[in-house]
């Protein structure tokens, strides 16, 4: 297209950039506000069946089997197409690098399914890589439709990325930060200029479909006496520890899954989570899901 010959890297027009920003925006907020409501949907679903198990335990098998087949058709759409695996930021920034290319139909809608499925079934997983990794594909579907070269490419796939972030959160300063910091690690005014538009548009369309609420709302009285700022710093301390710890943890649960399950394929383990789940669901429903 002509359009995008005006757009190379040493002479770009940055009107041009905010535009396809805009478009990034419109695409990635609507498809990651789509699927924050599935998750909230399904997971409602499957709080209330918890609570109806609770109060007739008979229909627990029924439930097993319902969540034993729900893992195997996860498993199959992880074997389809392995790049939707665990969060999708590590294959964002790999894909960046050079390092990997990814099919972005592929991964945007098997990404949708499979993270409404895990995470909407109660599997305490959060919605934020699986909301950059949708982004990122829709960035790049983007960039594939207008035959953007690769330096292009990489703006348009950050760009979606930092919406993805956004509309998952409604925080667009957020999603230009993580693309800043976490993928590019360096500052780009043309990287920071598109990014920052495709969140502010996204971060619109998100609010409109689920209003303008905080995530975690705190009430209005923020006021804290000094005397308790000690106890905050002990609470870093220990929090830095167990994140640190669940961080090692997630890392090696493939190795762990290897060792006590070695007739199972990889791409079947969620069936085990979703088999391990269930008691926690049956001791309490609430706890379930990513916890926003």
């Amino acid at each position: 297209m002509e359009f995008w010959s005006q757009l190379n890297p040493r002479r770009y027009r940055k009107s041009g950039y905010i535009a396809i920003g805009a478009l990034i925006g419109v695409l990635a907020g609507s498809a990651v506000s789509l699927f924050r409501y599935m998750i909230g949907f399904i997971l409602e679903q499957v709080v209330t069946v918890y609570s109806f198990l609770r109060e007739q335990p008979q229909w627990i098998p029924a439930w097993i089997l319902f969540s034993l087949v729900m893992g195997v058709i996860l498993g199959q759409i992880v074997k389809s197409d392995p790049d939707i695996k665990g969060s999708g930021i590590p294959q964002v920034e790999l894909q960046l690098q050079g390092k990997m290319d990814m099919n972005w139909w592929s991964v945007c809608w098997k990404k949708f399914v499979g993270g409404a499925i895990s995470i909407g079934s109660g599997l305490l997983l959060g919605r934020e890589g699986p909301s950059i990794q949708l982004g990122a594909s829709v960035g790049q579907g983007v960039a594939e439709t207008f035959k953007a070269n690769r330096v292009q490419k990489n703006v348009f796939i950050s760009s979606g990325a930092g919406a993805g972030l956004a509309a998952a959160f409604n925080a667009p300063i957020a999603g230009l930060m993580f693309v800043l910091e976490e993928v590019h690690h360096t500052f780009s005014p043309l990287v920071a200029v598109t990014t920052l538009t495709a969140a502010i548009i996204s971060n619109f369309i998100s609010l409109n479909v689920f209003g303008v609420h905080p995530s975690l709302n705190l009430g209005n009285d923020q006021r804290f006496p000094m005397e308790y700022y000690g106890y905050v710093v002990l609470l870093g301390i220990v929090l830095a520890i167990f994140g640190l710890a669940y961080h090692r943890l997630t890392l090696a649960l493939p190795k762990i899954y290897k060792t006590l399950f070695p007739k199972v394929a990889p791409y079947n383990y969620c069936i085990i989570a979703f088999m391990l789940i269930i008691p926690l669901g049956m001791w309490n429903p609430h706890v379930l899901g990513g916890g926003g």
